[in-house]
Parts: structure tokens; C-alpha cells; sequence
């Protein structure tokens, strides 16, 4: 990685840790709270929604040159089963960067290893114009 992270604070608030970030890849997690629960007893789907776009975006931003940025245009998740408790932990990684694009994909388990959902997306590279 050629930057340092940059800290978004909501995501503190929620309780998001990036375990790992490099080389195209990264490990983040994230904890199953009550107040994450939806009215059905589940985490609400947008949390890991969150958690997924999040590290895709880590992982495409250690790949990034200085002066460079990036933001996501697309994202699309396959919710598998849902989570009640414990932390889940997306691993997501780049599968293609170009000049201006990074293709990226992640998986999300929970604590047992359980695969929990599946996602995709588009990363958008620009350069700083100053």
C-alpha cells in the first residue's frame, strides 16, 4: 500500500476493524450488536452491505499511486444466510485493476466460518488534479 488509510468515522461508530490491507486485498470485520439488529433478529443487511463496499474500496486503495483516488460506481451482494450474533468478516480482494477501473469481489463469514454473503464491484481510479 502506497497510502495510508484514510479513517472514516462512522465506521468507528459501528465498529468496523480493518485486520489486514495490502496488495489488493483486505480483511475487515465488523460486530453483530443489538443495535444492528433488524426487527427480525438478524443483522440488517446493511451493515454488511457496508462492511463489503468498505473493504472492496481498502483493497482497491492499496493498490492506488499517490495522487490517485478512487470511488465505488457499482455494487451488487448475494445475501446467503444471516447472522445473530458475533462479528463477520468480509475477505475481499481485487481481481483486475486497470488505469481507471478496479474490479473487485468479497466473501462474508461468520465467526463458525459460514459463508453469509457473496458481493461484487466497481471501483472508479481518478488522479488528483492538484
Amino acid at each position: 500500500m502506497t497510502q495510508p488509510i484514510i479513517p472514516v468515522p462512522f465506521l468507528d461508530d459501528l465498529g468496523f476493524q480493518v485486520e489486514r490491507a495490502g496488495e489488493g486485498r483486505c480483511r475487515i470485520s465488523a460486530p453483530v450488536t443489538p443495535r444492528t439488529i433488524n426487527p427480525n433478529g438478524v443483522l440488517h443487511g446493511g451493515i454488511t452491505f457496508t462492511l463489503v463496499d468498505t473493504g472492496m474500496g481498502i483493497a482497491a486503495f492499496t493498490l492506488l499511486a499517490p495522487g490517485e483516488r478512487t470511488t465505488t460506481v457499482e455494487s451488487s451482494i448475494r445475501y446467503l444466510r444471516p447472522a445473530t450474533a458475533g462479528r463477520i468478516v468480509a475477505e475481499c480482494r481485487v481481481i483486475r485493476r486497470s488505469n481507471r477501473f478496479a474490479i473487485t469481489e468479497a466473501e462474508v463469514f461468520d465467526e463458525a466460518g459460514e459463508t453469509l454473503a457473496v458481493a461484487g464491484g466497481s471501483f472508479y481510479i481518478s488522479r488528483s488534479t492538484s
